[in-house]
């Protein structure tokens, strides 16, 4: 069923406008600056760097505000020894300046040689801290349930940051952010094609959607959607 879901909404994703992308990014980075009181409070900050390849909510301002704040940013990259996803400091501006066009998803990164010496996020945390996580998604609904693309990695770093939450009792916040075309709300309907695929896999179609979930998902706290 996931998948069926995935193919459906990287559809709507690759219809966007890089006007809507523009437009729909400045609402929900406007809502994070200046509406989140969580955000005004905390101080360490998860966030994504927005693939130039694909559509993406357009995070790289509340990447530059929360380094002018002085918060400490973590930035997440995936390691290549077991595929598992660590968040690395950035120290500055100065240090974002350094980092390259990578991968085949054009994604800015650190320089390999300097991951050595960065921080690592699960290092940094203590019963003051105060952690919001920018969670990107391929879709979200009205009960903060997240779908991924599939590959698990927000899930196992969610499960490392609840055992060391448990540790230290510290508090964090997750917020997803998604274009308007990404959220299933209790009016969410699927075009007819999709819903022909449902019946010919005897899948239950159902009035009122949400995204389908397991045991090991994890909700948000908050979604905040373009308009």
């Amino acid at each position: 069923m996931k998948a069926i879901f995935r193919r459906f909404f990287k559809k709507q994703l690759a219809q966007l406008s890089s006007h809507e992308i523009t437009e729909q990014s400045k609402t929900i980075t406007n809502d994070v600056l200046n509406r989140n009181e969580f955000y005004k409070n905390c101080t360490h900050v998860c966030c994504y760097i927005p693939m130039q390849s694909g559509a993406e909510v357009n995070t790289m301002d509340i990447i530059m505000d929360t380094l002018k704040q002085r918060k400490q940013l973590f930035i997440p990259v995936i390691t290549t020894e077991n595929d598992q996803m660590e968040m690395v400091q950035v120290k500055d501006e100065l240090d974002f300046g350094t980092f390259e066009l990578k991968s085949k998803y054009k994604l800015l990164e650190p320089p390999e040689e300097s991951l050595p010496y960065r921080k690592n996020l699960m290092n940094c945390l203590n019963g003051e801290s105060k952690l919001l996580v920018i969670v990107p998604g391929l879709a979200f609904d009205f009960k903060n349930q997240r779908l991924g693309r599939g590959k698990g990695h927000y899930d196992k770093f969610f499960a490392r940051l609840e055992h060391l939450q448990r540790q230290h009792n510290f508090e964090t916040y997750l917020l997803g952010v998604c274009f308007s075309c990404q959220y299933i709300d209790e009016k969410f309907q699927f075009s007819e094609e999709v819903l022909r695929e449902f019946k010919e896999k005897n899948i239950e179609c159902n009035q009122i959607w949400t995204v389908p979930t397991e045991l090991h998902d994890k909700k948000v706290d908050q979604v905040l959607k373009g308009l």
